[in-house]
């Protein structure tokens, strides 16, 4: 028994570890509709950052990626954050 909550912990220790931070978050919405764009960094280990993308709650969408310049995929959230408040969203940005 004591085992497997060591074995436990270990594991929700290390998924804690494996989580891609967040470099830039924003969510968007009018009305009903939500949008959240979200760039993680180094979410495997052969890319630096990833931009996804959800709408109204669901499931994330991968849109770019880079494994070089590690400011692109910020730049590309930021770019598309812009194009949401031009089409009349609200939009609240985060960054860490």
């Amino acid at each position: 028994m004591k085992t497997s909550k060591i074995i436990f912990a270990a594991v929700a220790a290390l998924s804690l570890l494996a989580a891609p931070a967040l470099a830039y978050e924003s969510e968007c919405a009018v009305g009903d509709e939500k949008r959240a764009i979200r760039v993680k960094q180094n979410p495997a280990p052969d890319t630096l950052c990833e931009v996804v993308y959800a709408v109204n709650d669901g499931g994330e969408s991968r849109l770019w990626w880079a494994n070089v310049e590690k400011d692109y995929c910020e730049k590309r959230a930021r770019e598309l954050t812009a194009k949401f408040r031009e089409l009349g969203y609200n939009c609240a940005e985060k960054n860490d």
